[in-house]
């Protein structure tokens, strides 16, 4: 598996790479458009009239087969805007030596990314902390959006203003209001307002936060980490004042990046490279066990696919490399191969060629499988080159 840092210092190399991964997004993009259900690439219940509404951006949407599901639908409806991310598989020898903080190199991290939630869709987002499912529970949120950036909406604000507030969020439901005028096959849908006493709410309280321990080249911080309590309470009597009873509850990590700009990338690498290890080890459920298992990390930016993509991959491949720096420089490491999951019937051929044996690359296009777009701009993936080329040097 190359290692290389070409594409970071050859523009003209780095522009051939993006120009290949982009067209084999358009490839997948087609087979989605087509709506046949011959193929991995379907997205039918993302694309329901229904759920329209729940899709921040019209073409940003999850895939039918690894789609999350909300272990308890929300007037009926199972869907959020949100993928399940598998990191590569990477073969190793069966000798490894003894690596710190017990991790074990076959321990992948889970990924979920997800859309920056709406103003109606806090509910629903802040339900994943709660599932009942420790598998399936995010015990860490990484916000990689400001709540606004250039005068337009990134994402709801769903954090308190200072520590010690509290948000309450409620479902909210879609309510049909006819067909489109233009194309009468069309269901129209909008959201209706919760009721001020509904059956149940979602209660976040900001407990502590404090400024990364990385500064960035011009004297910020480039993350604050956050401890929330996440609280599912019954709306309790609003005429008696009488507060709700608590459901069930969960403590949350929400890292909320402060600088990186929508279609950019940070001024450099080390606080990125920080806030990861920072987050996997804050999604470790049992550190002490000899083999820790860990809860799935939740990424957003506004999309879910640009800055949560470059952050995921940047995270998928160092890993990779730390384990490949542990290893004898004797001992051959075996090449990057797909899970079998991913060597189903009706996805477009594996990469070939030139960029067959490219980590960046080949993890790109793999967490491409899963959602679209990750990784969106040039500039994002040159960063990704950048990062390893200085978290190896």
């Amino acid at each position: 598996m190359k290692i290389s840092t070409e594409p970071f210092k050859n523009l003209a190399k780095l522009r051939e790479i993006y120009l290949l991964l982009e067209q084999r997004e358009v490839e997948r993009r087609k087979k989605t458009l087509k709506k046949s259900d011959a193929h991995p690439y379907t997205a039918k219940v993302a694309l329901l009239a229904i759920n329209r509404l729940k899709n921040r951006y019209s073409d940003i949407y999850p895939y039918d087969t690894n789609r999350l599901l909300l272990a308890k639908p929300i007037h009926g409806n199972d869907y959020i805007n949100a993928s399940w991310i598998s990191e590569p598989v990477f073969p190793l020898p069966s000798q490894l030596p003894n690596l710190p903080n017990n991790q074990h190199p076959l321990d992948q991290q889970p990924w979920i990314a997800a859309q920056g939630p709406l103003p109606e869709t806090c509910y629903e987002f802040f339900s994943l902390c709660l599932d009942p499912d420790p598998a399936r529970r995010p015990r860490v949120i990484i916000q990689l959006t400001a709540w606004q950036e250039g005068g337009r909406e990134k994402c709801a604000c769903y954090l308190p203003g200072e520590v010690g507030g509290n948000l309450e969020f409620r479902a909210y439901r879609a309510i049909h209001v006819g067909q489109s005028s233009r194309n009468p096959a069309v269901e129209k849908f909008r959201w209706a307002s919760p009721e001020p006493m509904g059956d149940r709410r979602v209660r976040v309280t900001l407990e502590s936060s404090e400024v990364g321990p990385v500064q960035s080249p011009g004297g910020t911080s480039f993350y604050r980490k956050n401890s929330l309590l996440v609280e599912l309470q019954s709306c309790g009597d609003a005429r008696a004042q009488q507060a709700g009873e608590i459901l069930s509850q969960a403590r949350v990590v929400h890292y909320e990046c402060i600088a990186w700009p929508d279609q950019g990338v940070p001024d450099s690498v080390q606080p990125i490279l920080e806030l990861i290890a920072s987050a996997k080890a804050a999604a470790v459920l049992d550190p002490n066990s000899p083999s820790p298992s860990r809860s799935p990390i939740l990424v957003h930016c506004s999309a879910g696919v640009g800055r949560t993509g470059t952050l995921i991959t940047i995270a998928s491949c160092s890993a990779y490399l730390h384990i490949r720096h542990s290893v004898s420089p004797h001992t051959p490491i075996a090449h990057l191969q797909p899970p079998q999951a991913f060597l189903e019937p009706g996805r477009i051929p594996s990469l070939t060629g030139s960029l067959e044996g490219d980590l960046v690359a080949y993890t790109v296009d793999f967490l491409r499988e899963q959602r679209v777009c990750m990784v969106q701009t040039e500039a994002q993936l040159g960063f990704i080159y950048q990062a390893l080329a200085e978290s190896s040097a």
